[in-house]
């Protein structure tokens, strides 16, 4: 059996440098209790949140880590210690118990605030942008916004045509313990719910399925979709042509007709085979042939699914959360809505039913849509009868999984074209048979790492 021998290298950590370094890196296996690996580092000099690479060799031969095998956070870091736990039996390197010669180099970088995945092949590249890159404009237009008391940049260029149809933008969203959020908010929490004294455009009862407004805490952050999936999006992933109510300009306008709040709708998105639509308790599985387990199929990128509740509502607010404020915007600026005349069309126009993505103006994090167009399918269960409306302790707390799916549906956010503008707001939950069809669409989230 071969000694134990773990090296670690710290690139960036000599010399003066005005750029961020690593140091003090250690690497300790947890034999014979486990054969998880513990990589521990310094990260200093930063004025920025960062990323870290890690690169591995092993007798002097380098190999891939794959994402799976890493536990921690590798993205969104500030100054300070960090640990993160490589399980190496994903590599193979531990048959006999004890590892062999391992050397670890890690490198601070900037971090990525977009990830691009192309859905046009088989495995095909997934790409990241910087801030740096999108202030340099070589993607397009671009914007500065504010999510609390910081700043941030917004892509707006990508409502290039091609990331609503052969590719799929997500956002990086920062976890509340994260560097961000903590100099944004200056907490490590954000609220969720209505505050119970709101009144103005939103009637009583939509405050009440908002209640009770307590705090999440969200320990990693995650890429969420800039925009909900289209019907070529939907083609390209799934195979063969969606069903779509609305048929002008219908490849960039979002999934409706293939998408309902009951098990039919889970089926197709999540799956049956891993009871995809009895959401937590067997977490993030999902079929193989449903949606997200195509995705992953074709894409490689793992862990793909729907947002929580806790999740989407984080995002969606992008830091507006006391309780009061009903919409990040003008309605009428963000969001397609109140167009009820139109249920009767079977082909409208392209200004009538749902609106292609991106149309709106997006929120603070740059995401689109996220009030109107279609209302969104969340992983929390509505209850085991209609009278179950309100929220539950399992969606508050640290990573909140969300209510369990009882006999009925699941609960989607943010209001469609369909209806008035008092449900096109922050607070307002849905999951009766009257959202069925026509009306509910959904966006993809992936895990907070980079491949």
């Amino acid at each position: 059996m071969k000694r134990l021998v773990l090296m670690a290298l710290a690139a960036g950590a000599f010399g003066v440098s005005a750029e961020p370094t690593v140091s003090n890196v250690r690497l300790r296996q947890c034999w014979p209790w486990s054969r998880n690996v513990i990589v521990t580092f310094t990260l200093s000099g930063a004025d920025a949140p960062q990323m870290v690479k890690l690169a591995f060799t092993s007798e002097g031969r380098s190999f891939d880590v794959p994402a799976g095998a890493l536990s921690g956070t590798l993205i969104g870091l500030g100054n300070g210690s960090h640990r993160l736990a490589w399980d190496p039996t994903q590599n193979g390197l531990t048959a006999r118990g004890l590892l062999p010669d391992v050397e670890v180099m890690v490198t601070p970088c900037e971090m990525p605030l977009y990830k691009i995945v192309d859905l046009s092949v088989e495995h095909g590249d997934v790409e990241y942008l910087t801030e740096s890159q999108i202030r340099s404009g070589a993607y397009g237009t671009w914007e500065e916004t504010t999510v609390g008391s910081s700043r941030t940049v917004i892509w707006t260029g990508v409502t290039n045509d091609v990331y609503k149809t052969s590719k799929m933008a997500f956002r990086y969203v920062p976890a509340t313990t994260s560097p961000a959020w903590l100099e944004a908010k200056g907490r490590d929490v954000f609220f969720m719910g209505a505050d119970a004294s709101l009144s103005g455009d939103s009637p009583a009862y939509h405050v009440a399925r908002a209640q009770p407004r307590d705090e999440v805490r969200l320990t990693s952050g995650y890429w969420l979709g800039v925009f909900e999936v289209t019907q070529r999006q939907w083609q390209l992933v799934k195979g063969g042509a969606p069903a779509s109510y609305f048929t002008a300009d219908n490849a960039m306008r979002p999934l409706e007709s293939q998408v309902s709040q009951g098990p039919t709708g889970m089926i197709l998105v999540r799956g049956r085979s891993y009871d995809g639509y009895n959401w937590p308790r067997d977490g993030h599985k999902v079929d193989p042939n449903s949606f997200m387990g195509r995705f992953i199929a074709k894409t490689g990128v793992a862990g793909a699914d729907l947002p929580t509740e806790s999740q989407w509502d984080y995002a969606l607010r992008a830091g507006i959360d006391d309780g009061t404020t009903v919409r990040y915007g003008t309605t009428a600026e963000i969001a397609r809505f109140g167009c009820s005349s139109d249920l009767a069309r079977e082909t409208p126009a392209a200004e009538g039913g749902t609106a292609i993505v991106g149309s709106y103006a997006p929120n603070a994090w740059g995401l689109y849509d996220m009030l109107g167009n279609v209302t969104e399918l969340v992983l929390a269960g509505w209850g085991s009868s209609l009278g179950e409306t309100y929220y539950k302790t399992a969606d508050f707390g640290t990573d909140p999984v969300g209510a369990a799916y009882g006999d009925h549906y699941f609960v989607s956010r943010g209001g469609s074209w369909l209806d008035d503008e008092s449900k096109v707001t922050f607070f307002f939950r849905m999951g009766d048979s009257f959202y069925g069809d026509k009306f509910t669409g959904f966006r993809v989230c992936l895990p907070g790492n980079v491949e």
